[in-house]
């Protein structure tokens, strides 16, 4: 039983990071076209 749980929450870390790291690539994109 604890062993799922922390698999579930290494996926959902993984997860967070993921969105995260993609998140602020698409912010750099945006405030590179903005600054064009």
């Amino acid at each position: 039983m604890n062993r799922v749980i922390v698999a579930n929450l290494r996926n959902l870390g993984n997860a967070y990071f993921h969105y995260n790291r993609g998140w602020r690539k698409k912010k750099i994109d945006l405030s590179k076209e903005t600054m064009l």
